[in-house]
């Protein structure tokens, strides 16, 4: 698999499919560490006005990311393996579960909680569960391309290997940055909140791995998996994020700070 046709002629070592898979790695691992680092960078508590703002601008990057990223993407994928009406399926069912998922997972994370000091909230761990279980399409994603350019070692496939981890890695900075500090504005101590989005920079860099190596065997479930994240990012917007953005009183900023974080979330995955 690693020795077919790994060297470009105009790019050298620097346009092969193994530099190019490892560059896309690190940068999307790279990408969630430093945007959840910024979490530190709070002093004190969170001032409301500060605080509806970056709860409404998670609200908006999880939504955005969730219809227009996601779902798409998994219909995309259905409709690449099925016909008619069971197209429908996987995304429907994939994304009911999803939701579901996180139902049943907020009553056993608020239970966890109170044992836990605060330390992770409950909203905190449904969040770290969430983006997790979003990871792994994403993950899964990145590794299904570099895949495709070992498999060819083509400079097309190595070059869209390289935009793909590049986009994600915009995305993976914004979202650590705002979700680890919205995790801290609902409760959870900041070190716990970036060793939370650590966790989530790892095992989605452990499936891109994976997605080299078994991308043909998986294809058949990524419209399950992405419409899965996809509910489970959907019930974090709606349930977590843009309710506590209100608390704050000042519900123009909220309504302001989701629609701008969704809007630009909107451009971005149809951008790339």
């Amino acid at each position: 698999m690693f020795g077919a046709k790994v060297v470009s002629k105009k790019g050298g070592i620097f346009m092969t499919p193994l530099f190019v898979s490892i560059l896309a790695i690190s940068l999307i691992f790279i990408g969630t560490i430093v945007g959840s680092s910024a979490v530190f960078f709070t002093k004190g508590e969170m001032s409301k006005k500060f605080k509806t703002i970056i709860l409404g601008l998670g609200a908006g990057i999880m939504l955005g990311c969730s219809v227009f990223g996601l779902t798409l993407e998994g219909i995309e994928s259905s409709e690449a393996i099925y016909e008619g009406a069971m197209v429908a399926v996987p995304v429907g069912v994939g994304f009911t579960v999803g939701v579901l998922t996180l139902v049943l997972f907020g009553k056993f994370a608020k239970s966890i909680a109170k044992k836990n000091k605060r330390n992770l909230s409950a909203e905190g761990m449904k969040m770290f569960f969430a983006v997790a279980v979003h990871n792994i399409p994403e993950g899964l994603g990145v590794g299904f391309v570099c895949g495709a350019a070992f498999a060819t070692g083509s400079t097309g496939a190595i070059a869209a290997a390289l935009s793909v981890s590049i986009a994600l890695t915009i995305h993976n900075f914004v979202q650590g940055t705002t979700i680890s500090l919205s995790m801290y504005g609902l409760g959870t101590s900041k070190k716990n909140a970036f060793i939370a989005m650590s966790i989530t920079a790892v095992i989605e860099t452990a499936f891109a791995i994976i997605g080299i190596f078994v991308a043909q065997a998986l294809t058949g479930l990524m419209p399950w998996m992405l419409a899965f994240a996809g509910g489970a990012m959907t019930y974090i917007a709606i349930e977590d994020l843009y309710p506590d953005a209100l608390e704050g009183g000042k519900h123009n900023l909220a309504v302001l700070s989701f629609f701008i974080a969704f809007i630009v979330m909107m451009m971005f995955e149809l951008i790339f």
